[in-house]
């Protein structure tokens, strides 16, 4: 049980450290007056909850942005809940709540790791890689451009990219003809490039946070929620496949490491992400739209506590702490469950993993 408890702290100090936009940044930042040229694109993001992480005293980051940044703003737009998985790389940690999205964003080809089996998150993100990024991830969105620069030749990974994001008014170049793709990107600039991101895909009618799972058509209805109660922890990939595949997102396959749906769990609308290891399902994170709360259980508590009834047949007495967030855990088989619900302003994330299956 102790293990459990010191799991459990580790998992909730991640999601505290991960977690973005809560109450506290409501006054914005003491280093970013209202004069600031960009005050009112922090607040424009904050007012989304799209900003990458809250600072306890409201200091905004002067730093240069690394890869883990534009992870977690890019998820945030595309609407991928924070949630702990196992990824392929060797230094992203599992009950990081990155790693979810790394995996998610791996899998849609936005992100991609090193050679060596590393993610590199703490890397200085330059603006080649920013462009390459938003374009795999929104690209469609965006106009072709025409522009042209001496530094980011057509054998350029990045120069179609490039050239989408200044059609949009996202960046631009410098007055020497250059784009500098090798420059480092700066945290606040991730922040108001990403601002501007969103201003142009909202121009063109397409809310945001968008649905990963109908990118297709943004207008489309929420699909009737699948009827998750036959789907557990263990079950192989094939098995979850054949229950979810009516709502699966159409870029994902059965071979996937993760199955991404258009619908949440336990009948509310939203979107749920089932994750896999060795072709075992260890983890299943449902972000709930906070309007279709309206129905039962139309509470944090009653919506943590209808979880806990249910997983409770299935992995006995359960061991429950609380912070900000709801929290309860396991110990089946030598394994740690965990369950973690918990409340933002876009959204309610119900999170059941799986961590040290077996001995």
């Amino acid at each position: 049980m102790k293990k459990i408890f010191i799991l459990a702290c580790v998992f909730l100090l991640s999601f505290s450290t991960i977690f973005a936009s809560s109450a506290s940044a409501a006054s914005l930042f003491k280093d970013v007056p209202e004069t600031s040229p960009y005050y009112k694109d922090l607040k424009f993001l904050n007012d989304r909850s799209l900003l990458v992480y809250d600072n306890p005293e409201n200091m905004f980051f002067s730093g240069d942005a690394k890869r883990n940044s534009v992870v977690v703003i890019v998820s945030k737009i595309l609407g991928i809940p924070n949630f702990p998985a196992k990824t392929p790389y060797s230094d992203i940690l599992e009950f990081d709540l990155l790693s979810g999205q790394v995996v998610v964003l791996s899998e849609l080809g936005v992100v991609n790791g090193y050679s060596d089996g590393t993610f590199k998150p703490y890397n200085p993100l330059t603006r080649g890689h920013f462009a390459l990024f938003v374009d795999r991830a929104f690209g469609k969105y965006l106009p072709s451009g025409n522009q042209e620069f001496s530094d980011v030749p057509k054998s350029s990974e990045a120069h179609n990219a490039v050239k989408k994001l200044v059609a949009a008014g996202i960046t631009t170049g410098y007055s020497d003809g250059t784009f500098k793709p090798n420059e480092k990107l700066s945290f606040v600039h991730l922040h108001v490039f990403m601002a501007r991101l969103v201003r142009y895909l909202e121009s063109q009618n397409i809310k945001v946070p968008l649905n990963i799972g109908s990118l297709e058509d943004t207008n489309t209805k929420p699909q009737k929620p699948i009827d998750d109660s036959k789907i557990k922890l263990g079950m192989t990939k094939a098995e979850v496949y054949e229950l979810v595949k009516s709502q699966i997102y159409k870029n994902i396959t059965v071979d996937s490491e993760v199955l991404v749906t258009t619908s949440g769990r336990n009948g509310l609308a939203g979107e749920t992400i089932y994750l896999f290891n060795h072709n075992k399902l260890i983890g299943i994170s449902t972000h709930f739209d906070l309007d279709s709360l309206e129905i039962e259980p139309n509470t944090l508590e009653e919506l943590h506590e209808y979880y806990v009834n249910e997983l409770a047949k299935e992995f006995g007495q359960s061991y429950k702490t609380s912070t900000y967030s709801l929290l309860t855990s396991w110990d089946k088989y030598n394994s740690e469950v965990i369950l973690l619900t918990s409340k933002g302003k876009n959204g309610v994330t119900v999170s059941l993993s799986i961590s040290s299956i077996g001995k």
